[in-house]
């Protein structure tokens, strides 16, 4: 009779702990999504497979199947000044580290007399906001997630905005370098058109391994700008 008292304690005991087991089993199956992009944030394609997961810009909005407006021509606003009135100091070209989710856009402008008599610089915004001018021998970088977005110059009398803008839209993709030249003289060259990159106006995208060589002797305007959301808390 104790033998079996025995046995009948030991299967008890064994029960519970499968039953336990398989419970814990259903736990982690559960919560393991949220493990793994907890603690292996780009662990197999989570990250980036799940749209409503996905890093947004914080810049407006904007309808790229709409031209500019007047208000995008005619308007009052802040202007910078050219080469000729600003300093040339200055560190020389650092490529920052490339983040898996988004993108890294490289605006400059190289050396030359040209640039270097400038007065007032052209203005750019980026989706209707004002963005740093480029001046001289000047780069800098600006962090984007993917998507599309315009790119619009004017050239400005002091404060006063009035000629059509030039309009460049574009298009990049997370993990991604961009190197975006303003260049408004000719003699300079440009890349071969069979590569499709962007070309309007005096905005010129160059292959990576040609804008690294070229950008690598202008100097820091400023630091850069993150256009980006923190990623959405995952629930």
């Amino acid at each position: 009779m104790q033998n079996n008292r025995d046995i009948m304690k030991i299967l008890s005991v064994f029960l519970l702990a499968s039953l336990g087991l398989v419970s814990g089993c259903a736990s982690w199956s559960t919560q393991r999504p949220h493990f793994l992009r907890n603690h292996f944030p780009y662990f197999g394609s989570t990250a980036h497979s799940d749209e409503s997961h996905r890093r947004t810009t914080t810049l407006p909005s904007i309808d790229l199947s709409k031209p500019p407006t007047k208000r995008d021509q005619y308007f009052i606003g802040k202007f910078a000044r050219g080469a000729l009135l600003k300093s040339d100091q200055g560190e020389l070209f650092s490529k920052r580290p490339q983040h898996p989710d988004t993108a890294m856009v490289y605006f400059y402008r190289l050396q030359s007399h040209w640039n270097q008599q400038e007065v007032i610089a052209p203005s750019f915004f980026l989706n209707g906001k004002r963005i740093p001018s480029l001046t001289n021998n000047r780069y800098y970088w600006i962090e984007l997630p993917a998507g599309q977005y315009r790119l619009t110059l004017s050239r400005p009398l002091a404060v006063l905005h009035f000629q059509k803008p030039k309009v460049a839209d574009f298009k990049v993709e997370a993990g991604q370098d961009y190197f975006l030249k303003y260049e408004e003289q000719k003699f300079r060259g440009k890349p071969d058109d069979s590569l499709g990159l962007l070309k309007v106006g005096p905005f010129i995208q160059m292959p990576t391994s040609q804008g690294l060589k070229e950008i690598k002797t202008t100097l820091l305007l400023r630091d850069g700008i993150r256009f980006v959301h923190p990623p959405q808390a995952h629930k």
